[in-house]
Formats: structure tokens, sequence, C-alpha cells
């Protein structure tokens, strides 16, 4: 590639080639242009190459080829078995890319399936920033599920940004973001958390209200601020426990008041990490029921890792199922979970188990 400029001082960049070879092509009138994509039923692909003027779906395998490329092809030892020519090509491979093996194939496509055969396991999520109708079928036909995660930059027409597996936050990569900026969308639950001072419980949710404070460090809580934290309280059915030292609380009791420090972020995202971990039956329940609401009521969204299939099942709307860190299942929780997934993953056969669990609580009532 070659860069010469206009008198204007305007850059173009050339190919220094020239095409050697063409093809005739047709250009059919127009109604019968129309007809015949009706005729493959608007499918680009049931089309024939005859009745199409401009291919703009071809896009590897088919491009203009160099003198030296035709002449290579005159020359090819055609064989079934032990050809020069793949010699050559094994040689040229493994001395560009220091690969021992490879194995070649007519076009990108059947390379596709080849890695989807040995990388995709039944069950298993591929994230894909945009649809392509080839990569989905292959990864869909291998027992996987595509998940496209499209950003807005995807759906413009003309874009110029870069794709490289960014996390975006409304439309922000989250590199991009600070801290602060990424608190005020995402809060985190985790198992344990470090107690340092002594604190009071209503001192320690506040903190979850800093960077909602107009000065920050400098300035003491609004009105607004108190009451949000009263309300994250007695949502954990802590608010009679506001004064007490943070120190002297159970385990149970400590991880709500995480769960309201978290609350008070008003996070649109809420990560969690066990979060019913010390927490009593009831209160495990209600923690699930609170978050199903929360999320429901603000539109906002609650990712959990759970132990626990009854309140997994209980909390999400979609499910992925792991097992020795991979991913066996995923979908909606009413399509995923049964009887045999459980037993694999489990290794027991969970739901006799609980069916004889539930024949010991029936037969407790009597």
């Amino acid at each position: 590639m070659s860069n010469v400029k206009f008198m204007s001082g305007e850059n173009i960049p050339l190919g220094m080639h020239k095409v050697r070879m063409v093809q005739k092509v047709n250009l059919l009138p127009v109604e019968e242009r129309l007809s015949k994509i009706q005729e493959a039923g608007f499918n680009t692909f049931l089309l024939k190459n005859r009745d199409v003027f401009m291919d703009m779906l071809t896009d590897s395998g088919v491009n203009a080829m160099s003198q030296n490329q035709y002449a290579a092809m005159m020359q090819a030892d055609d064989s079934y078995a032990g050809s020069e020519t793949f010699y050559r090509l094994e040689a040229v491979i493994q001395d560009i890319f220091g690969m021992k093996h490879f194995l070649p194939t007519h076009q990108g496509r059947a390379c596709e399936n080849i890695i989807s055969q040995v990388l995709v396991k039944p069950g298993m999520v591929t994230l894909m920033n945009y649809h392509f109708t080839t990569t989905k079928a292959h990864i869909t036909i291998n027992g996987g599920t595509v998940e496209e995660i499209v950003g807005d930059e995807g759906l413009k027409i003309k874009s110029d940004a870069p794709f490289k597996g960014d996390i975006e936050i409304d439309g922000r990569p989250v590199a991009k973001m600070k801290r602060s900026e990424i608190s005020m969308k995402v809060a985190m639950l985790t198992q344990t958390s470090g107690i340092y001072f002594a604190y009071s419980v209503f001192d320690t949710v506040m903190m979850g209200r800093y960077l909602h404070m107009k000065n920050k460090i400098f300035s003491a809580p609004s009105e607004e601020d108190k009451n949000y934290v009263s309300r994250c309280l007695e949502a954990v059915d802590l608010l009679a426990e506001k004064d007490r030292d943070i120190t002297k609380l159970s385990g149970g009791q400590l991880q709500r008041v995480f769960l309201a420090r978290a609350l008070a972020q008003q996070p649109e995202i809420i990560l969690l990490d066990e979060p019913t971990n010390h927490l009593d039956l009831k209160y495990q329940i209600e923690l699930i029921e609170y978050l199903k609401k929360w999320a429901l009521e603000n539109n906002c969204a609650v990712l959990g890792v759970l132990h626990d299939i009854n309140l997994a099942m209980r909390l999400s709307d979609n499910i992925m199922v792991m097992k020795g860190g991979e991913i066996q299942a995923y979908g909606k929780t009413s399509d995923v979970i049964t009887g045999s997934l459980l037993s694999e993953v489990y290794e027991i056969d969970v739901a006799r188990y609980m069916i004889d669990s539930l024949k010991r609580w029936e037969s407790m009532k009597q």
C-alpha cells in the first residue's frame, strides 16, 4: 500500500496492483430483480449468482488474484496425499505463525465451525457484540447459546469506534470511568466485609450516601440523605437498631447492614456474592423478595452468585448453572432448571432429595 498526495495536499492510500481478470455480470430489469428476490424468500443466500449485479454478500475467498497466484495454480501438485503444494503452504504457515500443525480449509466459515466444535459445549454461553449469521449458527448447532450485547455505537451506521471487548455502562466504557462514577451505578455485596471501626449502624449505612452528598467529605448529611438511610434500614428490618455499634451485631444482622449500605448508593446494578451468607431462613427469604421488588420497581438489575438452588430459582428470571468453572446451562430459569441437570451438576438426585424433605415437613405438620 502506497500513499499518494493530491495537489490539494490530501493523502490517498493506493493498492499497487491492477486487476487482470474480469467476469461478465448481468443487470436484470427492476421487475425481474424484485421477482428473484421474492422467489428467494428475501434470503440473500438463496439468490443465484447469475441474477446478481452487485455482490455485497460475498466478502472473502473470491478476491482478485495476482499474476503470481495464477501462475502458482498452474504449477500446483494436486494429489490425494503428499502434495508438494501442501508442504509449501505448511512451511509458510509455520514460518509466519510458528505453529507445528494446521488444518487447511476452503473458507473461513469452515474454520469457524471447526473451532465451535472444539470450544463450544452444550449449554455454554458465547457473548457477541453484534449478530453474524454463520457464527451464531455454528455456535447454536454445537449446543451453545449466543448472547448479543450491542452497544450504542453498534447501532450507528457510520461509526469508527473500535471494539476491544469493552464493558460499558450506559454507553460508557468502564475502563474510562472514575471509581466514583462506577460506584454511582454499581453496588457490591460480598459474603463478608471487614469491620475496622466501631461505627453505628446508621453511620455505616450513611457511607453509601457519600457520593450523593454535595460537598462530599466536608458536608453533613442532608435530611434527604438521612431519610433515605432510614428507608434502607427499614427495608432490611434494622431501623430499631440504627444506634447500635456494628461490632455488637450478629453475623446475620451485619450482613443486612451491608445490604442497606449497598441500597443507599441508589445503584442501577447490584452484584451479589452469596448475599444470604450468615442469614437466618426468615431473612434469607425476605432479602431475596426485597431484591426482586427493588429490581422491578426501579428497573434495575441484580446479578448474584448463589449455591442455594431454591433461593437462586426464587430470585432469578434468567439463570446460569456452573460446575467446575464451566457453564453447564443458561436461559430462563423455568426452562433451564430440570431434575436431570441438577443431578448432573450436584451429583445427587436433587429433586428426590427435595421431595423427601417436603414429605418430612408435611409429616411434622400432622
